[in-house]
Order: C-alpha cells, then sequence, then structure tokens
C-alpha cells in the first residue's frame, strides 16, 4: 500500500528524527513548518522519549 504523503511524514518524526530528517523536500512538516518550529517540535519529542525510557 502506497502511503500517502502525509502519513509518511507523521512516521518519519520519530525518536532522534533530526531536523534535517524533518526539513526534507518530500516530508510532509517541511511544507508546513519552519525550521525553527520543526526544531522546537524534534527536541520536545527526544526529550519525552528520553524520559519514557528512564521510568521504567
Amino acid at each position: 500500500m502506497e502511503n500517502t504523503p502525509d502519513e509518511r511524514g507523521l512516521h518519519q518524526i520519530t525518536y532522534e528524527s533530526t531536523v534535517a530528517d524533518c526539513m526534507e523536500p518530500t516530508n510532509y512538516f517541511g511544507s508546513y513548518f519552519s525550521e525553527d518550529m520543526i526544531t522546537e517540535i524534534v527536541n520536545h519529542m527526544n526529550e519525552e522519549m528520553r524520559l519514557q525510557r528512564t521510568k521504567y
């Protein structure tokens, strides 16, 4: 099944995604958010993942 661009983009932001990954022209997020916003999102998500890992 072919991924739609938004599904692919959403799946690309995962633990330790980089801002560069998110800024790829094919990425859904790159076309909607500025680099600063993506940086914030990625940093926040990576921090959340670190907190989740240290809980258990």
